[in-house]
């Protein structure tokens, strides 16, 4: 299947790492025997966040370019592998290939060519024609070619007999069957023709309880209809397959209406009386096109209707799904984004019975949401890793501690790292929990493993609040006890220490303006001993998640909020507001303010209510929005990370966004004093590797790449590599 998916991660490099990989199958094989034992067939598992040793990251079974892997077992044990081909192996050309190729293997770890099985009639002008009429890119006559391939081939044993789904190039889809009943043929058509359908792509098989025999196959949708029971035709129309989709907005109203499951590369299979439908589909997330298999279920008919959709296996193209002889489930993968674990080749995921799962502002399983089918069989996202990156040994900066009802005892968020001169790294953010209300909290650590906390600021010591709303406990669920979007920066000219914060709630009228109280207020802190134990001083009120950067001229720029940049005049920090009024030193001292500065194409995506870093790296202003989906959107392009673009000045212009930390949420860009560049990812609840809203830290590769700004996560280290900086 021809995905469009981003394709500018360059596989140089990464395809010998792979190959490398491939020694330790039969230890991922291990491990996925592990995971199956979880729960029984059909028994739910909610799932949780596992230690680094109980993580499997998934790796290639096979060091031979392929896509849209199949496997299926023979009635013998044997296991059958196939897939898209490349132009010559090469694996830069999948859309000409010379047929199909099939392996065999009887662990799933060795894996034993047996050759091409199937050359198609080339001849254009007779008899079973399937080359494309010459096509070009962009116009250019240098580029015209046949594409003359089949692309998504699967594999089958049904009726006594192998076959061989395909596609050719996605213009039509066709059927081979094994003359010999063996898995290497010759192969050759059940009918007068080998061909099914005219248009569409990705085809499959599924044989229903009743004998029935259907034919699946994608293309703008999912498409399904019952064969002839020598499988030579369809017996009846196409009929398209919908599920049903959870879309939702802020606070996390909920609306339910028909939608696809994916657009291309179905597979089809039945499990205790449930059919479980996967597909392919593209979808917006890390700021750019990705690929993910979805899954969903019905109990009433082949034909539906379907549960809402979930994402089974991040990162990757069309699956089948098998038993293995263990009897686990298993689902091929192969990568075909920049961000998959590995990039087309053909690899294996173990999946569990999974009900629940945890999302921004959204807590529910499929039951709960009023949808009948759950549980899923799907990859548990707390053991297995299908995205690239240093998830499989990463953990938090500190563990996560509960009380006796599940409560944690803090949690930050919407969290900022710096590492100061003193050779300490310094984070904060937005901060709850049962031990954390009304209470700011700094958090520093030399070494990455111990930690100690130091309180700036309590609830207590703002003026700008009566008794009455310093006292306040704030019912569960409001934001009132909590500091909010705190920042800290060093400030090189000041030599100390500034600590920004925000105190806010929602639908407190007891505490309305016209009855002379206040529910929010916002401050400026300043250490005037220049560490961090203070005394803190109220400077000034402070713009929503507002960070400082100085100019060597003395001016100091402040990023924050919504793309939101403010120039500072010289003297802003040389005599302090007047705390709990009105009057704010940022407005009578602005020089320059600009608000919601965008990229030229934001890429159809919400940038979040605040957030926003600006960082100067090189010679390049950063500017690093929050990238949110969705806010409208389908649920399963919900993420959370930051995305960047650049400019020469501050006025612009701005170049495109393009990805930077994923799973960061607020992730803040900083140097450390061995000059390589980190940040701090806290929502990485999706990702499932640590609990939400428990700070890990990531190294990032910050460089030039054809005179642009490339960032990207080191997926090789992690806090335990780190080697602390003498300070002098």
């Amino acid at each position: 299947m021809a995905i469009k998916a981003d394709d500018g991660y360059s596989t140089t490099g990464r395809a010998v790492k792979a190959a490398r990989h491939i020694a330790v199958v039969a230890a991922l094989l291990a491990a996925s025997a592990f995971a199956a034992q979880a729960a029984e067939v059909g028994e739910p598992v909610l799932g949780k966040p596992l230690p680094p040793e109980d993580r499997i990251q998934v790796q290639p079974i096979l060091d031979v370019p392929l896509r849209d892997p199949s496997i299926c077992k023979g009635p013998d044990g044997t296991y059958y592998l196939t897939g898209t081909l490349s132009f010559k192996d090469e694996g830069k050309d999948f859309d000409n290939n010379a047929g199909i190729r099939l392996w065999r293997s009887n662990n799933l770890a060795k894996w034993e060519d047996m050759g091409l099985v199937y050359k198609p009639n080339r001849d254009r002008t007779g008899g079973d024609k399937w080359v494309r009429a010459p096509v070009g890119i962009m116009d250019r006559p240098d580029t015209l070619r046949h594409n003359a391939a089949i692309t998504a081939p699967e594999i089958h044993y049904l009726k006594g007999t192998f076959w061989l789904c395909f596609s050719r190039n996605g213009y039509g889809t066709g059927l081979l069957k094994s003359e010999t009943g063996k898995p290497e043929g010759p192969y050759g058509a059940a009918g007068s023709s080998t061909m099914i359908t005219n248009w569409g792509s990705d085809p499959s098989l599924f044989r229903d309880d009743d004998g029935n025999v259907y034919w699946l196959w994608g293309g703008d949708g999912i498409h399904i209809a019952r064969m002839k029971d020598d499988l030579s035709a369809l017996a009846e129309n196409p009929r398209a397959l919908y599920c049903k989709s959870l879309t939702w907005t802020y606070k996390a109203n909920r609306e339910l209406d028909d939608d696809l499951v994916g657009r291309g590369g179905p597979f089809l299979f039945k499990v205790n009386g449930k059919y479980h439908l996967t597909a392919s589909d593209i979808v917006a997330r890390h700021c750019i096109m990705v690929s993910d298999v979805f899954v969903a279920t019905a109990t009433e008919s082949v034909y539906g209707p379907y549960s809402r959709r979930s994402q089974m296996i991040p990162h990757s193209g069309q699956t089948t799904v098998f038993q293995d002889a263990g009897g686990r489930w298993q689902a091929t993968y192969c990568g075909l984004d920049r961000f998959g674990v590995f990039r087309d080749k053909a690899g294996l995921v173990p999946l569990e019975w999974m009900d629940g799962y945890k999302t921004f502002y959204l807590q529910y399983t499929l039951t709960q949401a009023g949808i009948e089918g759950a549980p899923l069989m799907t990859r548990n996202k707390f053991r297995v890793i299908t995205e690239r990156g240093p998830w499989r040994k990463i953990r938090p900066l500190i563990e996560p501690t509960f009380n006796e009802h599940g409560e944690l005892k803090w949690m930050v968020w919407d969290s900022n790292m710096i590492q100061a001169p003193d050779g300490y790294f310094y984070f904060t953010g937005s901060q709850a929990g049962y031990e954390a209300n009304k209470k700011l909290r700094v958090w520093r650590s030399r070494d990455l493993r111990n930690w100690e906390d130091v309180v700036v600021r309590a609830h207590q010591d703002e003026k700008a609040f009566s008794r009455a709303r310093r006292d306040f406990v704030a019912p569960k669920g409001n934001l009132g006890n909590c500091y909010m979007d705190c920042k800290i920066t060093w400030l090189t000219h000041q030599k100390t220490f500034a600590v920004t914060y925000t105190c806010y709630s929602t639908n407190l009228p007891q505490f309305s303006k016209d009855k002379g109280e206040v529910d929010s207020c916002s401050g400026c802190l300043l250490s005037e001993s220049g560490t961090i134990h203070g005394p803190w001083v109220w400077h000034d009120k402070a713009p929503h998640s507002a960070h400082y950067i100085e100019l060597d001229d003395g001016r100091t720029v402040v990023g924050g909020g919504v793309n939101n940049i403010h120039v500072l005049k010289p003297g802003y920090w040389d005599e302090h507001g007047r705390e709990g009024s009105e009057d704010s030193r940022l407005n009578r001292f602005a020089e320059k303010n600009m608000w919601l500065v965008n990229p030229p194409d934001t890429f159809g995506s919400f940038i979040e209510d605040s957030g926003t870093q600006l960082i100067r790296i090189g010679d390049k202003w950063v500017m690093l929005p929050v990238e949110l989906f969705p806010m409208g959107f389908p649920l399963e392009a919900a993420a959370y990370n930051s995305a960047f673009m650049t400019a020469d000045s501050l006025d612009g212009p701005w170049s495109r966004w393009r990805p930077a930390v994923r799973h960061g949420g607020h992730a803040f860009l900083f140097q450390g004093l061995d000059g390589h560049y980190y940040a701090l990812i806290w929502h990485t609840g999706r990702l499932g590797v640590i609990w939400h809203n428990s700070p890990a830290l990531v190294r990032l590769v910050v460089e030039m790449k054809d005179g642009e700004l490339s960032i990207d996560i080191d997926e090789d280290w992690t806090v335990d590599d780190y080697v602390p900086v003498e300070v002098k």
